[in-house]
């Protein structure tokens, strides 16, 4: 169950999501409208953030637990901090072909 429920990891599903749902926006919208740009926008942010910002947070929350377990004080009771994981390049590259997948099946599905 926990896998299910933790951050990160393979495939991304930040990638695969916005970019399923911005390709499906383009072919049932249309890629030349500003709907389009938009979430091309907001995909592009969001995998932004998968990748760096998160990926750093983790990096950062496995450095400060070591800190604490190696240097906590006796008559504290720390509790390690949740780690955020982010997702490396080859798990967003997946997740990119799994949404262009998905989004195109969506298309053809329900618009033609």
């Amino acid at each position: 169950m926990h896998a299910i429920t933790r951050s990160g990891g393979m495939p991304s599903g930040h990638a695969a999501s916005f970019t399923g749902a911005t390709y499906a926006i383009g072919g049932i919208e249309g890629f030349d409208t500003a709907v389009f740009a938009l979430a091309v926008c907001m995909t592009v942010i969001i995998i932004y953030d998968a990748v760096n910002v998160r990926f750093a947070v983790g990096q950062q929350g496995r450095l400060l637990n070591k800190m604490v377990e190696n240097h906590g004080h006796k008559n504290h009771n720390e509790t390690p901090l949740k780690l955020v994981e982010g997702h490396t390049i080859p798990q967003v590259i997946i997740g990119i072909l799994i949404g262009l997948l998905t989004g195109s099946f969506m298309v053809l599905m329900f618009y033609y």
